[in-house]
């Protein structure tokens, strides 16, 4: 957990000096035939991503089947699937096209597999979540248009976290006989190609965006979080 609360601050740290060059940089309208200046733009995102977690989900599944080899009927119900993606930007836009910012991201996906019976319960759940902090730059394709096609690349660090947690419990006894939880962090490193399409009215961004992730937390279980990402954004200028 502290390898997150040490990306949170670094986070707060890198967009308060964005917002500070917004406040105190250059923001009076340029003289007639002079070139515009560049405008800051917050954007908050929301969407879809998948995993590979290649090692974790082995993990899980060597836990899980050590059950059923002693003749334990443990169904899973559910085992890393795809799931909802939270973000922030910070873009500088710049007159040329080109965006640069600070991007935020936090997902998180699970895992369980549940049992009962007259006997009692057997619960096997894990669950990984990831924060990433990354340098965003993209490049708009076209210009002069409401709709605008562009490409862009982000890549930096992130957090990770799995979590392991064993639960039984016997209908004849007060509360959990066995409880037991095993968790796996570490700091790594993403990269990630997209493109995508905006909507500009010139106060506010409508974005759309579809991209493949590549990262990776070197850990015990070396965390692999790459997978494709789609993203839906609304933004709006910071600068006056």
């Amino acid at each position: 957990m502290k390898n997150l609360e040490k990306l949170c601050v670094m986070m707060l740290f890198c967009f308060s000096a964005l917002w500070s060059q917004s406040l105190f940089g250059q923001t009076v309208a340029p003289p007639s035939g002079a070139t515009a200046p560049k405008k800051l733009h917050l954007h908050f995102t929301s969407g879809f991503n998948t995993f590979k977690l290649g090692r974790v989900k082995d993990f899980y599944g060597l836990i899980v089947n050590r059950f059923r080899i002693a003749n334990v009927p443990l169904p899973t119900q559910r085992k890393f699937p795809g799931n909802l993606v939270l973000g922030v930007e910070a873009l500088y836009h710049y007159p040329s096209g080109f965006n640069v910012g600070l991007g935020l991201r936090y997902t998180r996906t699970r895992a369980f597999s549940l049992y009962a019976d007259y006997a009692g319960e057997l619960d096997v759940i894990a669950k990984v979540e990831m924060l990433s902090l990354e340098t965003i730059l993209q490049k708009d394709l076209s210009r002069g248009h409401l709709f605008k096609p562009f490409v862009g690349i982000r890549g930096g660090l992130l957090a990770g976290r799995s979590e392991f947690a064993l639960r039984i419990s016997f209908e004849a006894l007060d509360g959990p006989s066995v409880a037991e939880t095993i968790s796996d962090d570490g700091i790594g490193y993403s990269i990630e190609g997209f493109l995508g399409t905006k909507y500009d009215l010139k106060r506010f961004i409508l974005s759309a965006q579809a991209g493949y992730r590549y990262a990776k937390v070197p850990s015990d279980l070396e965390i692999d979080f790459s997978g494709i990402v789609l993203d839906f954004g609304i933004g709006f200028s910071l600068s006056r």
